[in-house]
């Protein structure tokens, strides 16, 4: 991607292919660990609704009723974090990897959308614009608690097999 700057328009859509991109993974994901699969790919179907949920945000983008808050974040965080996800759906394809680097990946590309508070670069007075960000945010926040939670019981779980064996 290159470095300019993004407009309110081009932030939104590129803040929706970031979610698409996150389901394109967690569906990789979901073809490599089958006893997992339900986990992955409810997680990728939230992750297309996400997207869905950001591109009805551009008709009041359009109407000023939901502004850019640019001293917030710039264009380049979502650039990187864009790029980020295309790099490692790039590595997951050419090599397969564990179940708990896939969460490790899951974890910080949510953690990424919930720290850097992505969608509190919008601002809005419009109920329904403010109800979707607000959706938004707790979404990321759930899928972030899941994806810890998840990695937290295969840590322990493998950590426990190993104690077994030796």
């Amino acid at each position: 991607m290159t470095t300019e700057l993004l407009d309110e328009r081009q932030t939104l859509e590129l803040l929706a292919k970031s979610e698409e991109k996150i389901g394109e993974l967690y569906l990789q994901y979901a073809g490599l660990f089958s006893e997992e699969a339900d986990f992955w790919t409810k997680l990728a179907k939230d992750e297309a609704k996400h997207a869905r949920w950001v591109r009805s945000l551009l008709p009041r983008v359009q109407s000023e009723q939901v502004t850019f808050r640019e001293e917030r974040l710039g264009s380049q965080a979502f650039i990187l974090f864009y790029d980020y996800l295309e790099q490692r759906l790039r590595e997951i394809r050419a090599q397969p990897i564990s179940l708990l680097a896939a969460l490790a990946i899951a974890i910080d590309a949510e953690s990424t959308l919930v720290e850097k508070a992505f969608y509190d670069i919008f601002q809005t007075t419009d109920p329904k614009g403010a109800r979707t960000l607000a959706l938004l945010s707790r979404s990321a926040d759930a899928h972030l608690k899941l994806t810890q939670e998840r990695w937290r019981q295969h840590q322990q779980s493998g950590t426990i097999a190993h104690n077994l064996q030796t």
